[in-house]
């Protein structure tokens, strides 16, 4: 009985597998549909059949070399499919619409399927077909419409949105989307708006029906509604007074398939059309230029709609992104709800599809995720979070209707941003694919909310500068020009018939360039260039050099008048004449006759000082005198907007070299007094400086004079800082009470924006510190009293204090740390323009009598090797003020292992560690281990230590040390090869550290 019954159960399975590989069904939200209408009434449906283009032949199309040959062979394969199996289904619809159960059909091939208007019967009839999988209806699809609007007769004001995504670093390159094409799905567009009509590519070649898509059949762009020229104009407009878009040279099509206004119902059908126009406009598979880059969506079915995760869209959406177009969405505003993201937007059966964009709140400058931005995570499973990524949303300012502008909220707001910046990056790589842009947008992006993803931000804030470190290189080379400084024997800016020595810090974005020629170019009378060329074996991709042992030289003639700004232009020939491009740049020459600033290029960094009592200096500065600013490492991008020096005696008598009253540059209250000299090497470090004024410029003076001496170091462990010890004199018959001598400097530390400055805040043996970081980069700054207690440590929130100006009342306040002004608190910091003030005092100077005070501007590579560093410039400055003399071995001040750099990199990085110690300020230490200010001098024997990398399987790849080390810093440089000499792949690697039973573990990014 029992085998009985086991062989009925195995026949009635048998039973059901058979009739369910050979019929299809009906959708359980149709068949509710059913009980609500009459037999013979005609519903509109989508008839899915089972043979789609299966995924792994997708995975086949994307490996091909082109994105020609990707198109072409998909649309082949796309068409055919329908062709081979929907025959005996077409012609039974025919022979039904003969009947009358028909009434009309459409056959599609961006997906197996057929839309089909048909009564009830005849639906249950075609859904038991066998080539059938799912009939379903065909849903309404609606606008994500904004969730406020007004008109905007004039540029907004607030936080710049353009710098905040990084967008105006990559036009800044050149990459402003010349040469790429943008699809949105959207209510249409006014084509003749004056931002939008000189870049439609129905205006300026092939015909109006591969660049305007309409279910209703209208010639030329239309929009009744206006939100669609409002989202084409943040991706792409312009005019001749303002840019709109984030790649304001591209072109444009669009398909106008959602709330088109009165009398049309858009639906599920008509977006699948005009995805199967999108993929092929001109209906030929050989071209690309038709062919969108992106296409930007609008819509989505409300999730009271259609169940959580329809999959009506999927395959669609990866058959377009199979031919290279990458599709994302608004994620929706049914914020602040969780799993409120809309579909198609909430799949998520991948780490990139399907693309869902969030928004944040520009208005702010720590950018909150906006009120209204749906939040994950994915109604699918519950668990995958959403959206992917986020951007600017609130009070947008775009096209609008009428050739008018408006300022709109919304998701759909923010994802144009992401749009617009896919084609920014396929400007710079065509041949990228969609998972390549997808990522590189992803793994660049700035972390907001909790750490890592989340279902508010995803991934972050979109950064498009950054995004470029991500991008697989394109096939040819892509140099530009990182940052430029110049030298001089006797001054850097001088007045006529004086050498300049040229340095270039170029970088390669693109494929390697060998035998790389660069000839400097000017047409300018006044310069004469002595030398004017420069040769590179080679520039690798993602590489930079820089021109240190080979400067350009270049004079200025006699009449050459102050501040004159020179034109410069690079040629670059490359690759045996099949590389060539040109870069062009400017310098301001002359800027003082005499000898005011002068450069610390020894150990890690570069850092410009002067004897008008700023910093910096470098190019893009508030004074941009010729400096190199402050760089680390002393290759890198220039991290330092303003540096300045300040003194106050009271609120209103302050003397300083800041930004003035109004915001704006001022010549400052400092008269040098001689010249700025440093001197290599030393008598007290491997570089000494020097420089001494005044402050007689100053409307109210105090009577001062300060010398400045500055010290850097050459070696580890004191080679990532500067001392800056100030010697103050009163110059008066009086003295002098409540003195506060102070630094002022304003970071702008991350790579695509001042607007996202991060900060936080520490102690070093019970000193606090506050800093500015951008971990993602390696890049920890800081600046302090090394010789007393800080009288203030202030974080300042730019914008909300310093925008309007900084004034010599404000200036006191910080100084003296008597102020509520500044946002800074022991916790919540958030992403901003911000800047740093520290000071000492108050000090009291009697007439003709001095005090001194010391200062450190230090960097680092985390916050761990930040405060070691701290630690070691504390301990440098005594032994520079009390001569110690000492053969005995400084013992590094704790284990630790820094981030590599660069990171990602390609094709080798350098790691330091340490180790050996006892902590600095260790209370269990004797007091015969200490001494004043916490300094150490012992002697440690070797001690046992090994480096090894490992893949992300924990398979050992490479030893880079196994032996034994003295206490101290060490260098060693990965050249991505394993143990056998070999080359390894891309991809995720961790290093490890472990000496005296102390282990410590990063990671690292190879890029090929």
């Amino acid at each position: 009985m029992k085998l009985l019954k086991t062989i009925s159960i195995f026949i009635t399975l048998i039973i059901f597998d058979f009739s369910y590989s050979f019929s299809g069904e009906v959708s359980p939200d149709l068949k509710e549909k059913f009980k609500t209408v009459k037999e013979d009434e005609y519903l509109s449906c989508l008839v899915m059949l089972k043979d789609q283009v299966e995924p792994k032949d997708l995975v086949l199309y994307k490996k091909l070399k082109t994105q020609k040959d990707r198109h072409s062979s998909l649309i082949y394969q796309l068409k055919s499919k329908p062709e081979n199996t929907q025959k005996e289904l077409l012609k039974y619809l025919d022979e039904q619409k003969n009947n009358g159960s028909v009434k009309n059909y459409q056959s599609f091939w961006i997906v197996n399927g057929i839309l089909i208007s048909a009564t009830k019967s005849e639906i249950e009839k075609i859904a038991s077909r066998s080539e059938v999988q799912l009939v379903s209806p065909n849903y309404p699809v609606s606008l994500i419409a904004p969730v406020s609007e007004a008109i905007s007769s004039s540029k907004t004001g607030g936080i710049d949105y353009f710098q905040a995504t990084g967008a105006r670093e990559l036009w800044k390159m050149g990459y402003t989307g010349k040469g790429r094409l943008v699809c949105g799905f959207d209510t249409g567009v006014e084509w003749t708006h004056p931002a939008l009509f000189h870049n439609w590519k129905g205006g300026l070649q092939g015909g109006n029906s591969s660049a305007w898509f309409d279910p209703y059949g209208s010639n030329f762009p239309v929009d009744a509604n206006g939100h669609g020229t409002h989202t084409m104009g943040i991706m792409v407009g312009m005019t001749p007074s303002e840019t709109l878009g984030v790649a304001y040279d591209a072109r444009w099509i669009a398909a106008g398939v959602i709330d088109r206004g009165k009398n049309f119902d858009q639906t599920v059908a008509d977006v699948l059309q005009a995805f199967q126009w999108a993929i092929d406009p001109d209906g030929n598979p050989h071209t690309i230029d038709d062919v969108p880059d992106v296409i930007n969506n609008s819509w989505g079915i409300p999730l009271v709609a259609k169940p959580p995760c329809d999959q009506t869209f999927w395959s669609a959406i990866d058959n377009l992104e199979a031919a290279g177009i990458v599709v994302m969405f608004a994620a929706g505003n049914e914020g602040p709800f969780p799993v409120s993201i809309r579909t198609p937007a909430d799949r998520a059966t991948s780490p990139t599809n399907s693309f869902s964009v969030g928004a944040v709140d520009n208005r702010y400058p720590n950018f909150p995720v906006a009120s209204f931005s749906s939040r994950g995570p994915s109604g699918c499973d519950g668990i995958s979070v959403k959206p992917e990524i986020s951007a600017p949303g609130v009070g947008i300012r775009s096209s609008y209707l009428n050739g008018t502008y408006k300022a709109l909220s919304g998701t759909s707001s923010a994802a144009p941003f992401i749009a617009g910046g896919v084609a920014l990056l396929r400007e710079f790589n065509p041949e990228a694919t969609v998972e390549e842009v997808k990522n590189a947008l992803l793994l660049s992006s700035t972390d907001l909310g909790t750490a890592g993803e989340d279902n508010d931000y995803g991934w972050g804030l979109v950064n498009l500068k950054k995004a470029l470190d991500f991008m697989p290189p394109p096939s040819v080379p892509k140099i530009w020009l990182d940052s430029n400084y110049v030298e001089s024997d006797t001054q850097i800016y001088p007045d006529g018939g004086t050498r300049l020595k040229l340095f270039l810090v170029l970088k390669n974005y693109g494929a390697r360039v060998d035998s790389l020629n660069v000839v400097l170019e000017s047409r300018d009378s006044l310069i004469t260039l002595e030398k004017d060329s420069l040769y590179f074996d080679s520039i690798g991709s993602k590489m930079t050099e820089l021109n240190i042992n080979s400067p350009l030289i270049l004079s200025c003639g006699g009449s050459l008048p102050a501040n004159y700004l020179a034109s410069f232009q690079l040629k670059l020939f490359g690759n045996s004449g099949n590389y060539a491009d040109s870069l062009k740049f400017s310098l301001t020459l002359n800027l003082t006759s005499s000898r005011n600033i002068g450069t610390h290029d020894i150990g890690n960094l570069a850092f410009t000082l002067s004897n008008l009592g700023r910093y910096g200096l470098g190019e893009g500065s508030i004074c941009p005198a010729g400096g190199r600013g402050f760089r680390f490492p002393k290759s890198g991008k220039d991290n330092l907007f303003e540096g300045a020096f300040l003194i106050g005696k009271s609120r209103t008598q302050v003397v300083d070299a800041a930004r003035d009253g109004t915001g704006k540059f001022s010549k400052g209250d400092f008269v040098p007094l001689g010249d700025f000299d440093i001197t290599a090497p030393g008598k007290i470090s491997d570089q000494d400086g020097i420089g001494v004024f005044s402050d007689s410029g100053g409307i109210n003076p105090i009577g001062l004079e300060i010398e400045q001496r500055s010290f850097a170091f050459a070696n580890p462990p004191d080679d990532d800082y500067v001392i800056l010890e100030v010697t103050i004199k009163n110059k008066t018959a009086d003295t002098l009470k409540g003195i506060y001598p102070g630094l002022f400097f304003d970071w702008d530390i991350n790579l695509s924006s001042s607007e996202n400055d991060l900060v936080g805040r520490d102690t070093v043996s019970g000193i606090p510190i506050a800093y500015q970081y951008d971990s993602s980069f390696s890049l920890y700054l800081t600046i302090l009293p090394l010789s007393h207690a800080p009288a203030s440590n202030k974080l300042i929130d730019n914008q909300l204090c310093l925008y309007d100006g900084f004034t010599k009342q404000e200036k006191y306040s910080y100084l003296s740390g008597d102020t509520l002004l500044s946002s800074d608190t022991a916790s919540g910091f958030y992403a901003g323009d911000w800047s740093m003030l520290s000071s000492a005092g108050p000090f009291v100077i009697a007439p003709m009598e001095s005090t001194t005070v010391a200062f450190a501007v230090v960097a680092g590579n985390d916050i761990s090797d930040l405060k070691e560093n701290v630690k070691a410039a504390k301990i440098k400055y005594y032994d520079v003020r009390t001569d110690v003399e000492s053969d005995e071995v400084l013992i590094p001040n704790s284990f630790s292992l820094k981030q590599n750099y660069p990171n990602p990199f390609n094709p080798a990085t350098k790691i330091q560690f340490r180790v050996g110690s006892l902590e600095f300020g260790d209370p269990d230490r004797t007091a015969q281990e200490k001494a004043v200010n916490g300094s150490q001098f012992m002697v440690h024997s070797p001690i046992r230590a090994t480096l090894k990398i490992y893949n992300v399987l924990g398979q050992l790849v490479r030893t880079l040390v196994d032996q034994e080390k003295l206490p101290g810093r060490y260098e060693v440089l990965w050249d991505g090869k394993d143990d056998r000499g070999k080359e390894v792949t891309s991809g995720v690697y961790f290093y490890r550290l472990e000496s005296s039973g102390s282990t410590e573990t990063r990671k690292m990014i190879l890029l090929r």
